[in-house]
């Protein structure tokens, strides 16, 4: 009896585990897999803060408004993380969006308000920073 409960249970678990694949339909789900991985994680990087030789990318770290530090990511996995100069603002970081502008500089247009305008900020690949004073008369 115990036999006969046995037998079928296994037979719809089995049927329900398994499924149809061939041993080219198995390789290819997997490698799809992964490819479908690797495009999330670059779908999670904003094109504004990967350079277009994709040699570099460029986080900014704002609390609040306000820069508190950028952090470079090398191509080799390398980090470099500086702070922001927070005496020269005033204000916080506003728009536009912070842009590449060739492979070694990275452009914030409005990195805080200053007392005559606002400031820009120039983040070359080399790490350092560059801040611009922007009149606004």
């Amino acid at each position: 009896m115990k036999k006969g409960i046995f037998y079928p249970l296994i037979l719809v678990f089995a049927a329900c585990s398994s499924e149809p694949a061939t041993e080219s339909g198995s390789t290819d789900h997997e490698t799809s897999r992964v490819v479908d991985t690797e495009s999330n994680a670059l779908d999670s990087i904003h094109p504004n803060n990967l350079s277009d030789d994709l040699s570099w990318i460029v986080s900014l770290d704002i609390q609040e408004g306000f820069l508190q530090s950028y952090t470079i990511t090398y191509q080799s996995g390398e980090e470099l993380t500086k702070d922001a100069d927070q005496r020269l603002t005033v204000g916080g970081v506003d728009y536009p969006d912070p842009y590449f502008l060739n492979d070694t500089t990275y452009f914030v247009p409005n990195i805080g308000a200053s007392e005559n305008g606002h400031y820009e900020m120039y983040i070359y690949y080399s790490g350092r920073a560059e801040y611009k004073e922007v009149s606004s008369n």
